[in-house]
């Protein structure tokens, strides 16, 4: 919406579907209208933390982790959540759910931050254009800016917006770090604690659904970055 119909339509366009979901969590009861609304909150508190951090050199991972705490475990858990409440699934199941959902998020999202491949694929790519242009320093990038041997020239080139040939030069610094690797490993503890979370749901097929989502959200961008 933003890029065909520019900022202003796309930011009411969205006003217009967060009112639409808060009409029809109403209708569902509310417990579900209940539990839009702190995904709301936690969703903009995860944007805020965001742009706050935008190209700040100093961004640490405990700010990282506040914002994609937000705006992806949260709203991961939720919509598993929902689905439970809807589908009048026991409490047994509703909140093994959402438990392995958040940690689901955290994998994909921790995983996928890295625009750092040196390799980068259709899928690895898109992301790392538009986190750059924002100045959202993702986990790779932390972790080469801690690095000695190359921390000190990549924070240098970052706090700013960069041209192509600096994002590329960016990119090629990060990934002579091991930031790719801890990121994919980051993703795949987060993982076993979304399958381990598995074990409280009683319902076979459901269990057997979200294990098989989980890992293949893992196995996906692991497949790209590698």
């Amino acid at each position: 919406m933003n890029a065909r119909f520019g900022n202003v339509v796309a930011i009411v366009a969205g006003d217009y579907l967060m009112a639409r979901s808060a009409a029809i969590a109403a209708d569902l009861g509310t417990e579900v209208a209940g539990l839009l609304a702190r995904t709301l909150a936690w969703l903009t508190r995860g944007q805020v933390s965001e742009v706050r951090t935008a190209y700040d050199v100093t961004r640490t991972v405990d700010d990282y982790v506040e914002a994609i705490g937000g705006k992806t475990a949260t709203l991961m858990a939720s919509s598993c959540r929902v689905g439970a409440l809807t589908s009048d699934a026991t409490r047994t199941s509703q909140s093994p759910s959402a438990r392995s959902a958040t940690p689901s998020g955290w994998s994909s999202r921790s995983a996928t931050t890295s625009w750092t491949s040196s390799r980068p694929t259709a899928s690895s790519a898109s992301r790392p254009a538009r986190t750059s242009a924002r100045g959202i320093y993702t986990l790779p990038v932390l972790v080469a800016l801690d690095d000695p041997s190359v921390g000190e020239e990549l924070r240098a080139l970052l706090g700013r917006p960069l041209d192509e040939p600096e994002r590329e030069k960016a990119r090629s610094l990060v990934a002579s770090t091991r930031g790719v690797e801890l990121a994919l490993d980051e993703g795949a503890r987060w993982a076993a604690t979304a399958r381990a979370a598995l074990d409280g749901v009683p319902e076979p097929s459901l269990r057997d659904g979200f294990g098989a989502l989980v890992a293949s959200l893992l196995a996906e961008v692991s497949a790209a970055l590698r």
